[in-house]
């Protein structure tokens, strides 16, 4: 659990765990900007919409789990239906993969209501159909558990 928990914490955003601050917004524009952001990827969940997602080992990105369900229904997405887009940057990516099975937080449940006991299980792990070995798309390397007043930093798509 304790690798869902940093790098979750790393994908989500720019900020600092012991206390929340205004940070600037920064577009990744040109590919020397998007260059070490290219392991975040696009993940297009079965034509129902989008979210964000990080590669932590060339089969293997994690995302948060509330991006498997369909907020309408409730019900699971069909984790064939979506497509992690590595890099993703003007309409194009860096690499292509279809997922091949999704694990969700054995704690997740969704109901619709973001609580502190919904968003601290929001996590799911998505092996990927085929390796992405690209020499541009390096997977993040994942660590211990943050301390209090360590930095972490958020990374998504608006």
């Amino acid at each position: 659990m304790r690798l869902f928990f940093i790098t979750v914490l790393f994908f989500l955003g720019f900020a600092s765990v012991t206390a929340a601050q205004e940070v600037r917004l920064q577009s990744l524009e040109s590919g020397d900007d998007a260059g070490p952001w290219q392991a975040v990827g696009r993940l297009d969940v079965g034509g129902q919409g989008f979210c964000t997602g990080a590669l932590i080992a060339p089969q293997l990105v994690i995302t948060a789990a509330h991006c498997l369900f369909n907020k309408m229904t409730g019900e699971r997405i069909n984790h064939e239906e979506i497509e992690f887009l590595a890099g993703w940057r003007r309409g194009r990516a860096s690499a292509y993969r279809m997922v091949r099975r999704a694990v969700l937080h054995p704690d997740f449940f969704f109901d619709g209501n973001v609580s502190s006991e919904r968003v601290r299980n929001d996590l799911a792990l998505l092996e990927l159909d085929r390796p992405i070995r690209n020499t541009t798309i390096v997977a993040f390397d994942t660590g211990a558990r943050p301390l209090t007043g360590d930095r972490v930093g958020i990374v998504s798509y608006a």
